[in-house]
């Protein structure tokens, strides 16, 4: 099954339909426990993440893919800055592979707009080879996990065969960066649990491909970051030893309770990879896209921080009284180690039905790109890492309940 067939089965008619029945939940939940960040605390960069492998990686070439400029460079047509990627699919208006050479100019087209990378959904229509004859252009790429039955072993396997098609067609040295699926957890196709288990199995097979020097990462609204492992956690040294277990670097102890579900994405991703759709926010409008990101962003941080480890218990007003369990908390500050955020995917449509205060038209796009393409961390102000969704719209789609997922293509604005 290919990644457009996925779609077409109606995956992504149902992100609509899920992001607007989830919205007033999800943003509610993000509210408040950002107000809290700001009222106990002030969150502090900490140190680059490190996993196994991206300390292997650490002078590879995918390490400065995230890295921008201070201030973001303009395109000269378009007066707009220019995105760190953009996404693309390789199908014609039918659903049908694009032919190769339409392929190549497509990318080509979108390396001239002078982005660094192209984000691809998939391997579809042999759109690896296509990269060949294209000009320094980054590739991230996705890989899909699918069930008919749900189960892990059928998730796993479907990851296999994509993984297979990739040492087929020789391209592992190609790939910045791997994004095992997009919206899964929050389409309800998987657990968090089970995409923390996928993210496992692939980050073990790739360790074995030596051309594969790139990072390992998945796309999901920030949300699927909580973890109610990490929240419910006994104490910050418990749960870094029961993440040094999985990871299999420490031996576990006779009593360690190895049935607790890890559901921990923070813990198994090298880039911390959101999905960030402002238009589906009904109460923001194009002019506040940039602050949604910054806002995700800043929240994301903080549940792949140690700071929400064990927040599930009450805090005394005293975070450093003497026999607290958390005291440590607040002595092992400067030791949170955060993997770095990047959004690979956000968008705005040009066409469609307005969704409260946000509406679809090239005009509000052309805002909204100029907002979210100059949004920073809030506590480094540093930009953002933001890949624009999409290249072109894309008419083989479910238009959708608002009559907008055809129309999300940025083309219109920088071609």
């Amino acid at each position: 099954m290919t990644y457009h067939s996925i779609q077409k089965s109606g995956v992504h008619y149902r992100y609509s339909q899920l992001r607007r029945n989830k919205n007033n939940l999800g943003f509610l939940l993000i509210a408040l426990i950002v107000a809290l960040i700001i009222l106990r605390e002030n969150l502090k960069p900490g140190p680059e993440f490190e996993t196994l492998s991206s300390k292997l990686r650490s002078g590879s070439a995918s390490s400065d893919l995230l890295e921008l400029d201070e201030e973001a460079q303009i395109h000269t047509d378009s007066g707009l800055p220019v995105p760190w990627a953009v996404s693309y699919s390789p199908y014609t208006s039918d659903g049908s592979c694009k032919r190769s050479q339409d392929i190549t100019k497509d990318l080509n087209s979108i390396a001239d707009i002078g982005t660094k990378a192209v984000r691809l959904f998939s391997s579809d229509c042999e759109v690896l080879e296509s990269l060949s004859n294209v000009r320094q252009l980054r590739v991230i790429l996705g890989i899909h996990p699918h069930s008919e039955k749900g189960s892990i072993s059928e998730l796993t396997e479907s990851l296999d065969e994509q993984m297979d098609e990739i040492t087929r067609c020789k391209c592992w040295s190609n790939i910045d960066m791997l994004v095992v699926g997009s919206q899964g957890v929050f389409a309800e196709l998987y657990t968090r649990a089970d995409l923390v288990k996928m993210l496992r199995y692939v980050r073990s097979k790739v360790s074995g491909i030596d051309a594969f020097q790139g990072l390992l990462s998945t796309a999901e609204p920030v949300e699927s970051y909580i973890s109610s492992t990490k929240y419910n956690a006994v104490s910050v040294s418990e749960y870094k030893k029961f993440q040094r277990i999985l990871s299999r670097d420490v031996i576990p102890d006779d009593d360690f309770d190895l049935f607790v579900e890890d559901n921990d994405l923070c813990s198994v991703v090298d880039v911390i990879g959101l999905v960030v759709q402002p238009y589906f926010n009904s109460a923001i409008d194009a002019s506040e896209a940039g602050s949604l990101v910054s806002r995700d962003v800043r929240f994301a941080k903080h549940l792949c921080s140690d700071k929400f480890i064990g927040s599930a218990h009450t805090r005394p007003s005293n975070p450093d009284s003497v026999n607290h369990p958390f005291s440590e908390l607040a002595d092992n500050q400067s030791t949170t180690h955060i993997p770095p955020v990047a959004v690979l995917e956000a968008g705005w449509p040009s066409s469609g039905e307005p969704n409260g205060q946000a509406i679809a038209s090239p005009e509000h796009q052309k805002i909204a790109f100029e907002e979210l393409l100059t949004a920073r961390d809030l506590e480094t102000n540093e930009r953002i890492p933001v890949s624009l969704y999409t290249f072109q719209d894309e008419l083989w789609r479910d238009p959708g309940p608002l009559s907008v997922e055809t129309s999300f293509g940025i083309s219109n604005q920088y071609l």
